[in-house]
């Protein structure tokens, strides 16, 4: 009988929380993309019926996250019958101890989702696989939130390396227009409160010169000022300043009354983008930046109109 094997990284921690490696949290880039991969796998049909994590906070709190979203892919039984084993020996688990716990996996499972760590997770889809795995264009083969699909031609408990079929790696930069492009029966995968976002205009004076910074955005194709999710639980002007610190890693304090909004087609549907001005009084250093894979710099308000692209946001900067 054929089987399927996805294997997942949690997704991006919180390095600014002072807890233990073990304890460490998601961030809200980490909750969202957990949750976004766990959408779309719900849309491909790929629904495990055993899972297993690794019960490190960041870990299980991705299994969580994802296991929600196509939990409700069946009725009520369905649903009921949906849980996450969490097993401590996948904590910092090698790719042979990986296997070791593939293999107590009951034969009755067809379909089995693993949630873990590098360094063991990016080791086993290479060992696994039948032929050499090449590195994607960005040049990470597991980042936080990233997917390997799997098809197992053996029992479980046969699980051996070079025996397995990659049929696919899946990011979470590139799910998300498919997330939410296509319809099905359970619905769009994207919240409706993710359309509702909020940012700042990073600003500074500099010889008198009032300069703004801009970062270049997740996929790295064009400039744009921090901005994200409101969160439920935060006002915007918070969820702003979460969002300046996470991408563009600067510190300050948001100085009156928003800018303006502007729009953005995202996700199937159009974001409505509220801005703040706000002046920076910090810029962390490299290491302590979360996502310090993006470029931040500042430019005088009339370059930074000439490097962003859309219009909306342009002419808020330009009477700003």
């Amino acid at each position: 009988m054929k089987r399927e094997l996805l294997l997942m990284r949690h997704g991006k921690s919180d390095w600014s929380v002072d807890a233990t490696d073990f304890d460490r949290p998601l961030n809200r880039r980490g909750e969202r993309d957990a949750q976004s991969m766990g959408g779309w796998m719900k849309q491909q049909q790929w629904i495990p019926d055993w899972v297993i994590t690794s019960p490190a906070l960041r870990a299980r709190n991705s299994a969580a996250r994802c296991c929600r979203e196509f939990a409700t892919a069946g009725g009520v039984k369905e649903r009921e019958m949906m849980a996450v084993h969490y097993r401590q020996k996948l904590y910092e688990a090698s790719s042979d101890n990986l296997l070791s716990q593939l293999q107590r996996v009951p034969e009755s499972a067809k379909r089995v989702l693993v949630v873990g760590h590098n360094p063991g997770l990016e080791s086993l889809v290479r060992a696994l696989s039948d032929l050499p795995v090449s590195l994607p264009k960005h040049g990470k083969l597991f980042p936080t939130a990233a997917l390997a699909h799997f098809v197992i031609n053996s029992r479980w408990k046969k699980i051996k390396t070079g025996k397995g079929c990659l049929q696919s790696l899946h990011y979470p930069k590139d799910i998300s227009s498919d997330i939410s492009s296509k319809k099905h029966s359970g619905g769009a995968p994207v919240p409706a409160h993710f359309f509702t976002q909020s940012g700042v205009i990073p600003y500074r004076y500099l010889k008198g010169e009032r300069q703004v910074m801009l970062v270049t955005s997740s996929h790295g194709g064009h400039w744009i000022f921090p901005k994200g999710v409101v969160e439920l639980d935060l006002t915007p002007e918070q969820s702003a300043t979460r969002e300046a610190l996470e991408e563009a890693g600067i510190e300050g304090k948001i100085k009156g009354e928003a800018v303006g909004h502007y729009y953005h087609k995202k996700w199937g549907g159009v974001c409505t983008i509220t801005l703040y001005p706000m002046l920076v009084s910090r810029i962390l250093k490299q290491r302590n930046w979360q996502e310090s894979e993006r470029q931040r710099r500042w430019f005088s308000i009339d370059d930074a109109c000439q490097r962003i692209d859309n219009p909306g946001l342009r002419a808020l900067l330009e009477n700003f």
